[in-house]
């Protein structure tokens, strides 16, 4: 949907003051208080190049769709040899009445939030973390991408330092172990809510990394509060596993990387959670986009969910967000 032009620079401006209040107290009644521990690094670019434009929900003058996915392998390989005739979309349980475009989307803005949990049981992990995490904010494109990351767990506070680089990053981390505390839920609701009010100028990327066991005992929110929450300001949110595929916790970061048109990983050693974020990155930085007038009618204010395939090709893994919200009119 478009939205009233905002200069670039004042478009930054609000992304990081959205970011950091990740790190401050919510206020009023209707919000519960998540405990986030500090902010400790961000990029931030003093304009956005682009054309115009916003991370698009649903057209609701001419009722058209636009979604972007990816495509991997049985290998998690991306495929970049999709056709538009190869696929089949199905919202709300009726093929699309018509693909309207097709492209590949190459590296657009990022915008990019990586929330790491720095729950005391991942103590062993907090040096490959910031290692990693480190790395992938060098790669950040200044002027282009924005990124920022949260160290998060209970309610102590940590020392609010910034740094420009990722070399700067590791030496600026303070990592303190928690108590047994970790309100994930309501982190991840907060950074969706975050970037989420962020306006605009030219078509991005939002997306968030969670870097966790996904277990959660002191969140106000919910699972599906979550789901729901990222779903509406479309952001895919990728999930590095830090206690393996069968837990609790794992089941939930699958299903929150599933929802939202994501992926979740798993890595057992330092090289493979490299791989991990070098991974998403990719991923982030090339996608599919396809628009499509859906079948009506379009009830403002509900989810109609969505599916894409390409029969013949079950070989290929899509990856796209499980819905839309249609909005309501003003």
């Amino acid at each position: 949907m478009q939205v009233a032009g905002v200069s670039d620079v004042v478009s930054m401006v609000r992304l990081l003051a959205a970011i950091l209040l990740l790190a401050a107290p919510l206020t009023g009644s209707s919000a519960p208080e998540v405990p986030v521990d500090a902010t400790f690094a961000r990029i931030s670019p003093a304009s956005l190049p682009g054309t115009p434009g916003d991370v698009f929900r649903i057209r609701s003058v001419v009722q058209e769709v636009r979604l972007s996915f990816t495509v991997v392998d049985s290998s998690g390989r991306l495929k970049m040899d999709v056709k538009p005739e190869d696929l089949q979309i199905v919202d709300e349980e009726r093929p699309a009445n018509r693909i309207r475009s097709f492209t590949i989307e190459r590296e657009l803005p990022l915008r990019v939030v990586v929330l790491i949990d720095g729950s005391a049981s991942l103590s062993k992990w907090f040096r490959v973390q910031n290692q990693g995490v480190a790395g992938l904010m060098q790669r950040m494109r200044p002027g282009t991408d924005a990124a920022a990351a949260v160290v998060f767990a209970d309610a102590h506070q940590f020392d609010n330092r910034f740094a420009g680089s990722g070399s700067d990053l590791i030496k600026n981390i303070d990592i303190r172990n928690s108590e047994n505390l970790t309100a994930l839920y309501d982190v991840l609701h907060r950074a969706c809510s975050a970037l989420g009010r962020i306006r605009e100028t030219a078509m991005v990327r939002r997306s968030l990394i969670v870097i966790s066991d996904g277990e959660d005992n002191a969140s106000m929110y919910g699972l599906d509060q979550v789901i729901e929450q990222a779903q509406r300001h479309e952001i895919a949110v990728y999930a590095i596993g830090m206690g393996g595929q069968n837990s609790f916790g794992a089941q939930v970061l699958k299903k929150l990387s599933l929802a939202t048109g994501a992926q979740s990983f798993f890595p057992r050693t330092a090289a493979e959670l490299q791989d991990a974020l070098t991974g998403i990155e990719a991923e982030l930085r090339t996608q599919y986009s396809v628009t499509y007038s859906p079948p009506g009618p379009l009830l403002p204010g509900s989810f109609r969910s969505v599916k894409i395939s390409i029969p013949g090709r079950e070989q290929f893994s899509i990856k796209v967000r499980a819905g839309y919200f249609v909005p309501r009119e003003p």
